[in-house]
């Protein structure tokens, strides 16, 4: 069945597709914690940004749902990205003052 002439542009896929292969790049750093053996934080993962890039790259038929859970992703990868980037500065800082 048809659904007649789309009504407006088509949505934006190539930019949530990057922002899920950023979420995806935020694995790594997990992968990092337990290798330096550090199993707690190794628990840090980004599953939100992943989620959100997935339900975007789902919803291609709904240009303004795409465009709404492209900018929750980014928004999620760069809280994460944040927050790993205060614990890594914490960590230093407690390594330096008990050296």
């Amino acid at each position: 069945m048809l659904k007649g002439p789309p009504s407006g542009p088509p949505a934006r896929v190539g930019s949530a597709v990057a922002a899920l292969i950023a979420a995806v790049l935020t694995l790594l750093v997990p992968v990092v914690f337990w290798l330096l053996s550090f199993y707690l934080l190794a628990l840090l993962v980004n599953i939100p940004a992943i989620a959100f890039a997935a339900v975007a790259l789902s919803k291609t038929d709904d240009p303004p749902e795409v465009e709404r859970f492209m900018r929750y992703s980014w928004a999620a990868t760069i809280i994460y990205i944040g927050l790993v980037l205060v614990l890594i500065l914490v960590l230093v800082l407690v390594a330096i003052s008990l050296t």
